[in-house]
């Protein structure tokens, strides 16, 4: 039932020429991977446990591989962070 309604998310969104999130993209999927997992006669449980370890490493793999400090970027990367962040949001209406 849950990946029906991401499904019908995602089609609600591209029907109003509006892209879907990353987000609604990936969770379908993995709905979709765990519905085939399932249908192979694994445990939901174990499914959950799975995805559970997947994220904890992943996370663990960004921070230790794919982050720079602060510190390291120095004051005109920073700068043009704030400038491109600041570049998608309104201000003074």
């Amino acid at each position: 039932m849950v990946q029906r309604v991401l499904y019908v998310k995602v089609f609600f969104f591209h029907g109003f020429n509006q892209w879907p999130s990353s987000k609604v993209i990936i969770a379908a999927e993995l709905l979709k991977n765990a519905d085939q997992l399932v249908k192979q006669k694994i445990h939901p449980t174990s499914v959950i446990s799975g995805y559970k370890l997947a994220c904890k490493l992943a996370v663990k793999y960004i921070q230790d591989k794919m982050t720079i400090a602060v510190d390291d970027l120095g004051s005109d990367c920073l700068i043009n962070v704030a400038k491109t962040s600041m570049a998608s949001k309104v201000i003074g209406m």
